[in-house]
């Protein structure tokens, strides 16, 4: 928020436009947004890239990943993936996994009356 625009620029947003400072706090929040965004989404598909490989049992696309990982780990050392990060990551996979019926996981709250909709299909 901007403390205090003035008259003028009162004005100005009261029919629409917007100040330039205000704009341009807008494009850096958005900007700060789209980094975190960028960087976590690697960080994910660098863990979903190992899962894939691991249970595929791929040898070498680990060892590729891996290196990846590495790469990522000196350039975002706050946010490194190690291996308890691995660890955790594929029990998660395998306890959401475990809840699939018919390759589908439904939220226990309604998965009662998700499978009743269902029943037409079996």
């Amino acid at each position: 928020m901007i403390e205090d625009l003035g008259v003028g620029g009162s004005l100005l947003q009261l029919a629409g436009f917007s100040p330039a400072s205000l704009n341009e706090r807008y494009e850096g929040i958005n900007a700060a947004k789209n980094y975190e965004k960028r960087l976590l989404d690697r960080r994910s598909s660098l863990l979903n890239a190992y899962a894939m490989a691991w249970r595929a049992g791929d040898a070498d696309t680990v060892t590729k990943v891996l290196g990846k990982i590495r790469s990522f780990n000196e350039a975002q050392p706050e946010l490194a993936i190690n291996t308890s990060t691995i660890r955790d990551s594929l029990q998660a996979r395998m306890r959401y996994s475990s809840r699939a019926e018919g390759g589908v996981v439904l939220n226990p709250k309604i998965a009662d009356k998700a499978r009743e909709e269902a029943r037409f299909a079996e």
